[in-house]
C-alpha cells in the first residue's frame, strides 16, 4: 500500500502538481496591500527595492490601451495595470497632487468605453468595465478615447460611458503627453 502511495506522489510530481510540503512553503514576498481602487488587485511592497516609490516625486503617466480584453465578459486588463500603479502610490501615501495619470483607449480597447446598450449589441452582455472605469476616474485618471476610432465605427458620444473624453486621435494624445513630460506606457 505504501509503495503505491509513493508511486502516485511521484507521478503527480512529474506532472508538476505540488505536494503538500510544497504547498505549505512560506511566502517570499509580503502580502499585497488592500486595493484602493475597487475591482483591482493590491500592491506588493518590495523591501529594499532598487527603485522605490517616493512621496516627493511627481508621477506623470499616459497609459496607452490598444488591446481589447481577451474575454469581453471581463474588464480590460489595461485598467488593472493603471489601478495597480495607483494602488501602489496610494499605499505609499503619495499625495494625490503628485499622481497625474491619463489613459487613451483606441483600437479594440475602445470597446471598453461603450455604454451598456452598445456593449450589449456587440457582446450580448452589459459592459463589465464600468466599475473599474468609474473608480479610476474618481481617483483622478483622465479617460480619453480616440476620436478616429469612434468616427471609423460611427460611435456617438452618447453611446459611450459618461465621463470619457473624445480626443482627436490617439497618436496626437501620445505626442502631446510625451511633449509635456509624461511617461507613455503601452499596454
Amino acid at each position: 500500500m505504501m509503495h503505491n502511495t509513493f508511486r502516485i506522489i511521484a507521478a503527480l510530481a512529474a506532472l508538476g502538481v505540488p505536494s503538500m510540503a510544497q504547498a505549505a512553503e512560506p511566502r517570499v514576498w509580503p502580502e499585497p496591500t488592500a486595493p484602493a481602487i475597487a475591482g483591482s488587485s493590491g500592491y506588493v511592497e518590495i523591501p529594499g527595492a532598487a527603485i522605490a516609490r517616493s512621496t516627493k516625486r511627481r508621477y506623470k503617466a499616459l497609459f496607452d490601451a490598444a488591446t481589447g480584453a481577451p474575454d469581453p465578459a471581463k474588464p480590460l486588463p489595461a485598467f488593472g495595470r493603471v489601478a495597480l500603479q495607483l494602488n501602489g502610490l496610494i499605499a505609499a501615501k503619495v499625495p494625490p497632487s503628485h499622481i497625474i495619470f491619463a489613459m487613451i483607449l483606441h483600437g479594440p480597447a475602445g470597446d471598453a468605453v461603450l455604454n451598456d446598450a452598445e456593449y450589449r449589441k456587440k457582446y450580448g452582455i452589459d459592459n463589465p468595465n464600468k466599475a473599474i472605469f468609474n473608480a479610476l476616474r474618481q481617483a483622478g485618471v483622465r479617460m480619453l478615447v480616440c476620436g478616429q476610432w469612434a468616427a471609423a465605427r460611427n460611435i456617438a458620444r452618447d453611446q459611450m460611458l459618461p465621463g470619457v473624453e473624445v480626443a482627436e486621435a490617439a497618436t496626437l494624445v501620445q505626442i502631446t503627453y510625451a511633449n509635456a513630460g509624461y511617461a507613455v506606457l503601452y499596454n
